[in-house]
């Protein structure tokens, strides 16, 4: 069974507090039993990598994503993915990829219009975007779908005014053989 989507939503569950990312359980309950079994492995995660993260958003519909950034009182973390591309190389190896995205943001506010105060929280995003791409960098042999992560990524300041925040994302590209399990 391919559990792409569930290792990556694990492996970032780690950084933020808890009970940000038990709020994106916001149902409680479901008919699927993977539910169940997602909320309780998050329950046994232990402390934060980076407490200093209050929510977690995870995926790439974009009304879900705006409607949960709008929510989020304090700093978040983002993580979005995007398509898998496939190719077949000689001699008939499938090779694929996909990126993944992760921003630490800050919400917008019109009470906190300050552009020093902005430009503080900004370096506090960008200071715990590193700190997680370190950790990433230091466990990218042992996490399966973190192997071969590509050494070349993209750091970008995040602004957005659809979701009103700010901060920082990094863009990787996972690259592998036969990530789907096509053969």
């Amino acid at each position: 069974m391919v559990t792409l989507i569930k290792d990556i939503f694990m492996f970032f569950a780690r950084f933020p507090k808890k009970a940000g990312v038990l709020g994106m359980f916001n149902i409680g309950r479901s008919e699927l039993p993977e539910y169940a079994e997602w909320m309780q492995e998050v329950n046994d995660l232990p402390a934060a990598l980076l407490p200093d993260l209050k929510h977690y958003i995870f995926g790439p519909d974009a009304q879900s994503v705006a409607n949960a950034i709008s929510a989020a009182q304090d700093c978040f973390m983002f993580v979005d993915y995007g398509q898998i591309e496939n190719e077949i190389t000689p001699p008939n190896v499938r090779r694929e990829s996909f990126l993944i995205a992760i921003t630490i943001a800050f919400p917008a506010r019109d009470s906190n219009n300050d552009l020093v105060e902005r430009a503080i929280k900004s370096d506090r995003a960008l200071d715990m975007l590193c700190r997680m791409r370190h950790i990433m960098i230091q466990e990218e042999k042992c996490v399966p779908w973190l192997k071969n992560f590509q050494a070349d990524h993209i750091i970008t300041p995040w602004l957005s005014y659809d979701m009103p925040s700010y901060g920082w994302t990094v863009i990787i590209r996972r690259q592998g053989y036969d990530m789907l399990n096509g053969k």
